[in-house]
């Protein structure tokens, strides 16, 4: 519809859209003047996303920070929650709900779960940067409003729904923890038991086998053992040389250190070499069958047989120092197979000893690690501090907030204006006049004969005397 044509029919059916509008008003007035007024309270709380465990120290789970407003509201719009307003406030006792209660239900189910889905349903928890103002939905600070037709109840309601979160959260952080800490004592004391245990039997192996933590005692015996290897291979080396001495005193007895180093022999000797001397002299001097000469010869072979004495006797002491070497070769391999023994025996001790260290190395680190656990849940338990801070409390409002006269009226206007014009376009399209020149043209598809002017513009022709006749045409407000 062209815009001319539009105001057109407005002004020719300015009776209906007036009386559509006046009604619309007077509807809107009615029904604000005559609804109850509705009263609303914002209370506001802080919700604190820590990245750092506050007791542990360590960062959270990279999954526990994104959607953890959204939990928040979630757990502040539920119904445990809504149960603890209800038991705060004393809204069981109260006639009027309970009445209410028995109307809406017929008395089925349970009273204060249809208290609580009440008081749900007029709550309202969204983020918020500041009252009245919207914000991005991870904003951490949340704003709690209730909607009531008594003032008191408005601001009370949303108060009891922040102390009874706040109250929800610590007891989700401090339950948790305090039965997480009668586990892990009830742990910590088992494994401190194993650990006792474990030392006992560390310790009592030790006094049996008289082992020290050091390995000052296996050092003494394996140095005692190298000493013992050491003076065997110098026993054995006095033994092969006994066994030469030995060998070559069987065959040149006289030229063995034992004969050389012996007294008698010496003497012996000495005394040989001085009487054959004297031999071959008086040999020289006088014959054979002189009597001292018979006699010097006597005397010789004398000498001779003593020194074959001597020597075989000091060559007889190569066989007993072969056999001191002998036996003491041998009791030195004894001793070492003893000691080697014993250092074997040590061994196996100290390795059974490492086992049992490792067992009360690792009893102690597992105490440890439960006892730090049991440490760290015991302060959780005790922690009064939860992640929420209650930043505005709500109080009672002056003014209700519902119904806004000066809104509605001005909403009502606009609505009765639209209203009245939908209903002048109905009208106009249930009886369709010609309005202007344009229609005769673009309606009716005939051509335009004549024109005349309004009553005005006849008016005004009249009095300048200039009446111009062109034709015969229809009258513009008829059909």
């Amino acid at each position: 519809m062209p815009t001319e044509r539009f105001f057109l029919v407005l002004r020719a059916r300015w009776r209906a859209l007036l009386a559509a509008w006046l009604g619309t008003m007077a509807l809107v007035l009615a029904v604000s003047f005559a609804a109850s007024p509705q009263y609303k309270a914002t209370a506001s709380v802080l919700v604190e996303r820590k990245s750092i465990d506050p007791i542990a120290g360590l960062p959270l789970p990279a999954g526990t920070i994104p959607g953890y407003v959204a939990t928040q509201m979630g757990i502040l719009k539920s119904g445990h929650v809504a149960r603890e307003v209800v038991r705060a406030l004393r809204l069981e006792n109260d006639a009027g709900l309970r009445e209410a209660w028995k109307e809406a239900t017929g008395e089925r189910g349970d009273y204060k779960s249809w208290l609580s889905t009440e008081l749900l349903q007029d709550l309202d928890v969204r983020p918020s940067v500041a009252a009245g103002r919207s914000a991005p939905p991870d904003s951490s600070l949340l704003s709690v409003s209730y909607s009531s037709p008594d003032a008191r109840l408005s601001s009370d309601v949303p108060n009891a729904f922040v102390d009874a979160y706040i109250d929800a959260v610590l007891t989700m952080r401090q339950q948790p923890a305090r039965q997480y800490k009668a586990f892990f004592d009830e742990r910590a004391k088992q494994l401190g038991d194993a650990l006792k245990e474990a030392q006992a039997r560390l310790s009592a192996y030790r006094q049996e086998y008289n082992l020290t933590q050091s390995d000052q005692g296996m050092d003494v015996e394996s140095h005692r053992l190298t000493e013992l290897t050491t003076e065997l291979v110098r026993a054995e080396d006095a033994l092969t040389a006994a066994k030469g001495r030995r060998a070559e005193a069987g065959a040149r007895a006289r030229q063995t250190p034992e004969v050389l180093a012996d007294p008698v022999v010496s003497a012996l000797t000495g005394e040989l070499a001085r009487q054959e001397a004297r031999l071959s002299t008086l040999k020289s001097q006088f014959g054979d069958a002189n009597p001292e000469i018979i006699d010097l010869r006597a005397g010789i072979s004398g000498l001779q047989g003593r020194l074959q004495d001597a020597i075989g006797r000091a060559s007889g002491a190569a066989s007993v120092t072969l056999k001191v070497a002998e036996q003491r070769a041998a009791e030195l391999r004894a001793a070492i197979e003893r000691q080697r023994t014993r250092v074997l025996q040590q061994q196996a001790a100290r390795d059974a000893a490492a086992l049992l260290v490792h067992d009360v190395q690792n009893a102690q680190r597992a105490y440890d690690a439960v006892l730090e656990r049991a440490n760290r849940t015991a302060l959780e338990s005790q922690d009064s501090q939860p992640s929420v801070s209650r930043l505005d409390v709500a109080t009672p409002p002056v003014r209700p907030y519902w119904p806004k006269i000066p809104l509605n009226a001005a909403v009502g206007a606009v609505l009765g204006l639209l209203l009245g014009v939908l209903l002048a376009l109905a009208r106009e399209a249930r009886d369709a006049r010609l309005r202007s020149a344009e229609d005769v043209v673009f309606g009716l598809r005939q051509p335009l004969l004549l024109s005349l002017p309004d009553g005005a513009s006849r008016r005004r022709l009249t009095t300048h005397g200039r009446v111009q006749l062109l034709g015969v045409s229809p009258d513009v407000s008829s059909r």
